[in-house]
């Protein structure tokens, strides 16, 4: 069950049996698609009910093409273990904030970002690599990686 870098996000349909949580520890469960966060003694659900501190969607990409909802999209996570992947970012409005993050180490296959970002017309994501996104100015801009 990988481990995600980015926040230190376990991801997988189980909370991993040889990982302790610690009270802040995040967790994305793939069966139901929530973000949980454990406070110490319990998990709870800050995606879809609970605590609903995020609000915006977490989007899984296993399909070889994926165009990002700019209502909704926030956290959107990438498994290009079994094809190509390519994801396409739409002009968007100062300020919103995207982050992409890439899980799988099959460095056989690829990831392409389609937008303007940082004055290029595309970005490629390396296994386990992610990129934090905020649009301003007309352009969407890298600001953590």
């Amino acid at each position: 069950m990988p481990i995600i870098p980015l926040f230190n996000i376990h991801f997988g349909s189980t909370f991993p049996s040889n990982a302790t949580p610690v009270r802040g520890t995040l967790w994305f469960n793939s069966t139901d698609n929530t973000l949980r966060i454990f406070d110490g003694a319990n998990w709870t659900s800050i995606y879809s009910g609970g605590i609903n501190i995020l609000q915006p969607s977490i989007s899984l990409v296993t399909n070889a093409s994926y165009t990002i909802n700019l209502s909704s999209d926030f956290l959107v996570i990438i498994n290009a273990a079994n094809t190509n992947v390519t994801v396409n970012i739409p002009q968007g409005v100062d300020g919103k904030t995207i982050i992409l993050k890439r899980i799988d180490n099959n460095s056989s296959r690829t990831v392409t970002v389609n937008g303007q970002i940082d004055s290029v017309s595309s970005i490629t994501l390396d296994p386990q690599e992610y990129k934090w996104l905020v649009y301003y100015s007309g352009a969407w801009r890298v600001i953590g990686s």
